[in-house]
């Protein structure tokens, strides 16, 4: 077995969270003061269930929502502030779940500011994708046992698994948000990343092929059996593994 250390390294990203969540950017004063309003009035938390209306194993966090995920039977929760979560839409369609927060002219709750603090917990039987677009989060409340899994961050949403088993994982990043897995148990991993996130990733896998363009610092810890670096721009890339 080959032993990983702590590198500086770049990759290449083939990364994307799909359709973004439409922005208008048509002035209204009248919606400008009703936000101060909002923002200045005490927050009243409520909890509410979400109704499931088919199946899914995809996730897509256009938001800000902060998304608590564990696998089991479908079921939604959600808690935050009754009026903010008056603004959160869930929308199901071919086995993606598609999560924001749009006002009505659909710009986004604070896509790029403040979160919107609203918190999600979601499970389903099986976990295939998860996509972070913006400043909303995703993080594994339980071990993920899954065939395929697809992890992509092109926000500034962090993305967090305690333990992850899997036969192929495909993990892109292409901002700053960052990406932890504690302990990630697979036959296959492919890290591809442009961006300067912060990466933590304790392995256990047979083939590891990391492929890079910018240089961003990323901890690797554990074992793989093959490594294969495509690309490489760094010379501490000659010293990523111990034999």
């Amino acid at each position: 077995m080959k032993r990983l250390t702590t590198l500086l390294f770049s990759t290449l990203l083939l990364c994307g969270c799909g359709q973004t969540a439409q922005k208008n950017q048509a002035k209204n004063e009248n919606k400008k003061t009703a936000n101060k309003t909002e923002s200045a009035r005490p927050a009243n938390i409520v909890k509410k269930h979400i109704n499931v209306p088919s199946n899914f194993s995809y996730i897509t966090n256009l938001g800000s929502v902060d998304i608590y995920y564990r696998q089991g039977e479908y079921n939604i929760e959600v808690e935050g502030d009754s009026l903010t979560l008056t603004h959160l839409v869930a929308d199901f369609d071919s086995g993606v779940l598609t999560v924001s927060t749009r006002l009505d002219n659909y710009s986004d709750i604070n896509r790029y500011g403040n979160t919107s603090n609203i918190k999600m917990y979601v499970s389903t039987p099986e976990l295939k994708c998860v996509s972070i677009c913006a400043n909303g989060g995703f993080e594994a409340l339980s071990p993920i046992q899954t065939n395929d899994l697809q992890l992509g961050v092109i926000g500034t949403g962090h993305l967090k698994f305690d333990e992850v088993r899997c036969t192929t994982i495909s993990l892109q990043s292409n901002n700053s948000g960052p990406i932890v897995i504690k302990q990630l148990y697979a036959e296959d991993v492919t890290l591809l990343s442009r961006s300067n996130a912060t990466i933590s990733l304790g392995l256990d896998v047979n083939n590891l092929v990391v492929m890079n363009e910018a240089k961003q610092k990323i901890t690797l810890t554990g074992k793989a059996q093959n490594v294969a670096i495509k690309n490489p721009t760094d010379q501490n890339l000659k010293n990523l593994l111990e034999q």
